[in-house]
C-alpha cells in the first residue's frame, strides 16, 4: 500500500503503532513485540519527514480510501455469483474493516456511527461469507427492502 497510498499507509503504521503501544501498556509484550514497535516507530518517523502531511490532510485520504474499499467491497458482493468471486469479496470487506478500523485514530478511537456502521457490515459479511463457503453454500447480500418491493411489483 505504501507505493500506491503513502499518507494511507502511513496512518495504517500509526494505527499498529497505537496498537502495539496498548498491548505493551496491558503487560502483553515479548522481544518480538518489542522490535516490531522499535520498527515501525522508525519507519513512522521517516514516512512523517517525507510526507509532510496535515492531520486534516491525512484523515480525508484514509477515510476516503477506506469509504473507496468499503464500496468496492459492497460492489463486488451484490455482483458476485459464484464461490471465487464470493472468496474475493471476503478479502475485500476483511481489507475494509481493517482500513475503516484505522479511521477510528482521528476520532480518539471511536468510530462516528456512519463508520462504524460499515465497519460493522464489512465483520459481518466477512463472517457470512466466511461460514458459506466452509459449508459450500453460497452467502449473498440481501436485496434492499425497497428494491425487492418493486420487483415484486
Amino acid at each position: 500500500i505504501a507505493a500506491h497510498q503513502p499518507v494511507v499507509a502511513y496512518f495504517c503504521r500509526l494505527y499498529a503503532i497505537e496498537l502495539m503501544m496498548k498491548a505493551r501498556q496491558s503487560g502483553n509484550t515479548s522481544p518480538e513485540l518489542e522490535k516490531q514497535l522499535l520498527g515501525e516507530l522508525g519507519e513512522a518517523e521517516a514516512a512523517k519527514k517525507t510526507l509532510n502531511i496535515a492531520s486534516a490532510q491525512g484523515q480525508s485520504t484514509t477515510e476516503s480510501f477506506a469509504l473507496h474499499v468499503f464500496d468496492g467491497a459492497d460492489a463486488a458482493d451484490h455482483a458476485a455469483r459464484d464461490r471465487e468471486s464470493q472468496a474475493a469479496v471476503f478479502r475485500k470487506f476483511y481489507a475494509a474493516a481493517l482500513f475503516l478500523d484505522v479511521c477510528a485514530q482521528f476520532y480518539d478511537g471511536e468510530l462516528p456511527p456512519d463508520l462504524a456502521e460499515k465497519a460493522r457490515y464489512a465483520r459481518f459479511r466477512v463472517v457470512q461469507i466466511r461460514e458459506g463457503l466452509k459449508q459450500g453454500v453460497p452467502s449473498y447480500p440481501e436485496a434492499p427492502a425497497d428494491a425487492s418491493a418493486a420487483s415484486a411489483a
